[in-house]
């Protein structure tokens, strides 16, 4: 083998093991690095997602507060006027402040009325049976006949969004009538905007071994961890929250999706600089290989002659 083509091998050579060790050097710190960024993107996520489920429980409370601290209401308790049925709670009605479903309970906890709006059929039905045994417990109309409640509900097929306020005067004054209680659900329709909201996928799913890695499951409901973030593949990061039913019980846990572009962006940096170092080392060893193949193929000045 000539002389000048051992030397570009033996470049091209040492050019190969530079970069592999350059490229193996950069992969950990880089990646890392988007790692740390990837989970604490989560991280804030999480909180942004805590921040978002408090705003949609404090809007459905004030709605409540609004429609049960009124005259309207108040003196509907007493008089049972069909007036206000059919000008408060038809579908229209119901559709314009997004309520799927209502009901007044009345001081001895029996229900006075209850409303479920069948939007997509344009009517108004009775109210789901489950919803109607748990939204008349004890368990939850204990504190709420002069208080106000609001927070996420576990059903067995289903989770909603629920808020009661005790029916008052317009003035707020009592004694109270009864309670509403208002309930929107958590529905695909109303999940594909909270995710637009957050700018992540979010899912909140009933606390159990079903619904959640062993590992999670381990770390939310025996360790009571707030916060655990995990990756799922090179493109993915997943994070958990715990959540409180409106009964104060730990009862599921919101679930965020977030796409690690941090990662994939480093990634596809790491791999198109690699790509063009290895271009340019290539053509640099080539360069060099013509230049030495050039200068050993010329006869130095003044060399010896026989």
């Amino acid at each position: 083998m000539k002389t000048n083509l051992k030397i570009f091998f033996i470049i091209a050579f040492n050019t190969v093991i530079i970069l592999t060790t350059i490229l193996f050097l950069t992969n950990i710190f880089f990646v890392n690095k988007a790692n740390e960024v990837d989970e604490n993107r989560v991280f804030k996520g999480l909180w942004r997602t805590i921040n978002t489920l408090d705003s949609q429980y404090s809007e459905l409370a004030k709605l409540a507060a609004d429609w049960g601290e009124w005259n309207d209401t108040y003196n509907f308790m007493e008089d049972k006027n069909e007036d206000y049925v059919i000008d408060n709670l038809s579908v229209e009605a119901m559709g314009l402040i997004d309520i799927d479903e209502i009901i007044y309970v009345n001081t001895n906890k029996e229900v006075v009325v209850g409303k479920k709006a069948d939007f997509e059929n344009e009517e108004v039905l009775s109210l789901s049976p489950e919803l109607e045994k748990v939204l008349t417990s004890d368990k939850l109309l204990k504190f709420n006949i002069n208080e106000k409640f609001s927070g996420v509900l576990f059903l067995d097929d289903r989770q909603v969004f629920v808020a009661g306020n005790p029916i008052l005067t317009t003035l707020s004054k009592g004694p109270s009538r009864g309670s509403i209680i208002m309930v929107r659900y958590l529905d695909d329709e109303r999940y594909e905007d909270l995710s637009k909201t957050l700018n992540l996928e979010l899912q909140i799913l009933p606390l159990n071994k079903e619904n959640l890695p062993s590992d999670v499951y381990e770390k939310i409901y025996t360790q009571k961890d707030n916060f655990v973030t995990t990756p799922v593949d090179n493109k993915t990061y997943v994070g958990y929250h715990p959540v409180n039913d409106v009964f104060g019980e730990l009862s599921g846990v919101a679930k965020i999706v977030s796409d690690r572009e941090v990662k994939v962006a480093m990634s596809l940096g790491i791999i198109y600089y690699t790509a063009t170092y290895f271009v340019f080392i290539i053509i640099l060893s080539w360069l060099d290989y013509l230049i030495s193949k050039n200068i050993l193929a010329k006869p130095l000045k003044g060399s010896y002659k026989e």
